[in-house]
């Protein structure tokens, strides 16, 4: 007569092992919200399958627990991975923005220039006697020259550029393309054009001639720069401020945060950098260098000032 023995007394099997399974699959179903029990659902159902007969009752609570626990920990890299590319993504979007919105307005420039070709060298808004243009069909009745949305329309009315191409594609504003007929307005473009200012009042230089206005001596290096100078230090356009005014609230369509300005600007020899200041170093005219010049302020008439949407 044989004694008893019990079944695979190899297995490993011992009155732990159902415990195992059970907080496998509890902490398997856990896992999927927080990440590292997945991994422990893992191994203790590992440990538990390895130690169980293959119709152990509880084998299945062990095998759903390592599946949820493998499922879990899969599902964590890939959050992982996700929160970690995500910022880079980000930032390589705005990079190829700024790449793109420095593209457009060294093109808008080409622009201006080609105008300018035919203009004995002036760009749009000074008339060829070399006096701001008043306020009238050749400015699409947007205002006289020395506005920004007399010049846009006289670009946009001679096929320099399209309308599209004078926003940025970093705009986050209510900003919309030129659409073809009437004046152009402040919503309808994105960046800021050099003001070189006027005086006294509109009159017919030479008969046949439209009517002008005189240009502001006080501004006469920047009205300089209003032309085919090439000059690599003065500053001719750039991406507007959008804060309420230009002391306290300067910021741009590149910031969040109240006094912080960046953006493309635009030389008057062509190249275009994307800054994270308003201030630089200028030279308009025969004026002298300006080591602190404000993109946006009117300091001694030889300086930067951009203007975007005054009327």
């Amino acid at each position: 007569m044989s004694m008893y023995q019990s079944p695979n007394p190899s297995s490993g099997y011992t009155e732990s092992t159902p415990g195992l399974a059970i907080a496998a699959l509890i902490c398997g179903i856990v896992g999927f919200c927080f990440f590292p029990l997945a991994i422990v659902a893992l191994i203790l159902g590992i440990i538990a399958m390895s130690n169980m007969r293959e119709n152990q009752p509880g084998r299945g609570m062990a095998l759903a627990g390592t599946i949820l626990g493998g499922v879990g920990l899969a599902l964590g890299i890939v959050a992982v991975l996700i929160a970690i590319l995500l910022p880079a993504l980000g930032a390589a979007r705005r990079t190829a923005r700024n790449m793109q919105n420095s593209t457009q307005l060294r093109g808008i420039h080409q622009g201006l220039i080609t105008y300018a070709n035919s203009n004995k060298g002036y760009l749009p808004g000074i008339y060829s006697n070399g006096e701001v243009l008043a306020d009238g069909a050749l400015t699409g009745n947007s205002g006289d020259g020395n506005t920004p949305q007399a010049r846009y329309w006289m670009m946009f009315d001679g096929d320099y550029f399209t309308p599209e191409y004078a926003i940025s594609p970093s705009e986050n504003a209510p900003i919309y393309p030129y659409p073809g007929s009437g004046p152009v307005a402040a919503d309808h473009y994105s960046y800021a054009m050099l003001s070189f200012g006027k005086t006294g009042s509109a009159s017919v230089v030479n008969p046949g001639d439209p009517p002008t206005y005189p240009l502001d001596p006080y501004s006469a290096g920047r009205a300089g720069e209003w032309s085919q100078t090439l000059n690599s230090q003065a500053i001719v356009a750039s991406d507007r401020n959008t804060g309420s005014n230009t002391s306290t609230d300067i910021q741009s369509i590149h910031t969040s945060t109240p006094g912080q300005w960046s953006g493309s600007v635009l030389w008057n020899d062509n190249h275009v950098a994307f800054e994270t200041t308003h201030q630089f170093q200028t030279k308009y005219g025969n004026g002298t260098m300006n080591m602190q010049d404000h993109l946006f302020e009117d300091e001694n008439g030889s300086d930067a000032l951009m203007d975007w949407d005054t009327p």
